[in-house]
């Protein structure tokens, strides 16, 4: 499988059908564990269940990524992982109920790039995560996006759709990586655009089929299954190079504007985790990556393995922050105001 690397990705080595979910849900589980931030000595670690907060609903990508890979950090913790759902305020309430734990290695949590470089753009600082108050364990996957229109769309290219005098386009909310890349691209272009905002990509995407705006965009997870169907068609994805599953297709980069984004998961702790511990989790989370059943969950749901270790996943995290920061007030747009 292709390791892709944009800015600042160091190495350390159509999400699945409802089925899927429903395993995955049943082999991982969806309660909490039991116990709270006693003291113990790390060379016991773990001696009891570890909890891998997903800070989201159940059946998204983070969600999902996660149950695949507590499926395989088991066997080399000796232990079992149990991912538990608390989703809340953007993914910041469940990130802050592990992150105010004393770190013994037991609470550990999935979180997302844009929650720190997106997020920012439409939420105050009461409401954001910082890398200071977390330990950073591991970069786990990185997620690709796709502009998309309907497949009896006028427009052939990516460069046709941006000679249109006016065009209208879905996002999946307001703050999302959709809104932001089709946002910044028609400003960019210089194209009349009219953004509508949907709660998730699902909803986006029906307001596309059903003719509803001219174009939208999503991870190339949620648009393949209706690119297959031969429903829509990609006009460009917006990654630092061409998608290993979407090979044909141009990236924004290459028709000229710079712009790229995609998704990164990541695993981190509480700040105070000991190095020892620390040590321990890093080693499990790459056995549990290293085997087939996870590479493969990763290919059927067109995911890409990130694989970064934690100096290499902040400096990305921080570049990408800058790099979505500057890129807005370069072009003057504010996202709370723009839908």
């Amino acid at each position: 499988m292709k390791k892709i690397q944009t800015i600042g990705a160091g190495s350390r080595r159509g999400l699945a059908a409802a089925a899927g979910v429903a395993a995955l849900l049943a082999l991982t589980g969806c309660g909490g564990v039991q116990g709270g931030d006693k003291a113990e000595d790390p060379s016991k670690y773990p001696s009891r269940a570890i909890e891998l907060t997903v800070p989201y609903d159940p059946g998204g990508s983070t969600d999902l990524i996660a149950r695949a890979l507590a499926q395989g950090l088991d066997e080399p913790l000796g232990e079992p992982v149990v991912v538990a759902n608390k989703p809340g305020g953007g993914g910041v309430l469940g990130a802050r109920e592990v992150l105010g734990t004393s770190g013994n290695g037991y609470s550990i949590v999935t979180l997302s790039q844009s929650q720190f470089s997106i997020s920012p753009l439409v939420e105050s600082d009461s409401n954001l995560l910082d890398l200071e108050e977390m330990r950073v364990l591991a970069g786990l996957t990185t997620e690709e996006y796709a502009l998309v229109v309907p497949a009896d769309s006028p427009y052939a290219s990516l460069q046709d759709l941006l000679t249109a005098d006016k065009v209208s386009f879905s996002h999946s909310g307001v703050g999302t990586g959709t809104h932001y890349a089709l946002e910044v691209l028609f400003k960019d272009a210089e194209v009349q655009a009219n953004g509508v905002p949907f709660d998730g990509s699902n909803p986006s995407l029906t307001a596309l089929l059903g003719g509803q705006v001219d174009v939208s965009a999503g991870n190339i997870a949620e648009v393949m299954p209706q690119i297959k169907a031969g429903k829509i068609k990609p006009l460009a994805t917006f990654s630092a190079e061409r998608s290993e599953f979407l090979p044909d297709v141009p990236t924004a980069t290459e028709a000229g504007y710079d712009i790229v984004l995609d998704q990164r998961r990541f695993i981190a702790a509480p700040a105070g985790l000991s190095d020892e511990v620390a040590d321990k989790l890093q080693t499990a989370i790459g056995e549990a990556e290293s085997q087939q059943a996870y590479k493969d969950f990763l290919e059927k749901n067109y995911i890409a393995y990130w694989g970064a270790d934690p100096e290499a996943t902040k400096q990305q995290l921080k570049e990408a922050t800058e790099a979505i920061a500057t890129k807005t007030q370069e072009l003057g747009i504010d996202f709370g105001q723009n839908g």
